[in-house]
């Protein structure tokens, strides 16, 4: 990583064209920027089918699932929202400092897509986005999935 002083606000200088921007600390008035390469992080989306139709029509024993996956791979929640469809099904957004877990479920199809991305913007987080989505298909008890990965 590399550092450069560059002063205050209205004087700064974009980095060199082949180095991202990392972080920006702001001490005694002048600000630093570090910059370090961009590492793609890992996003994983997926169709899950199955036969767990209670596990798709309301997002209770989503809501347990999810809290304890995002505790047990220490990721920090700021926010999500989730919302139960009066006849059936639910959608649902975690948003992590990390980036997002999200599902959207259709018990009538005996579906749902969800999607996990985790930035590698402190360290390599592939191990847990691959875990989660792993989690998932167990959690909902997975006959037949369909899947895509995208680094970005």
């Amino acid at each position: 990583m590399q550092c450069f002083k560059t002063g205050y606000a209205r004087s700064f200088q974009p980095p060199p064209k082949d180095i991202p921007i990392y972080s920006i600390t702001f001490p005694a008035g002048n600000f630093y920027v570090a910059y370090m390469e961009y590492q793609p992080g890992l996003h994983l989306l997926a169709t899950l089918y199955t036969q767990r139709i209670d596990l798709l029509h309301e997002s209770s024993h989503w809501r347990a699932f999810i809290q304890h996956q995002i505790k047990q791979h220490a990721l920090t929640e700021v926010g999500n929202c989730v919302h139960d469809f009066p006849l059936g099904g639910y959608t649902a957004v975690h948003c992590l400092t990390e980036s997002h877990i999200s599902i959207h479920t259709w018990p009538e199809y005996g579906l749902c897509t969800c999607d996990v991305f985790l930035s590698n913007f402190r360290k390599n987080n592939d191990a847990i986005t691959t875990a989660i989505m792993e989690e998932l298909q167990r959690f909902f008890e997975t006959t037949r999935h369909e899947s895509h990965c995208i680094r970005r």
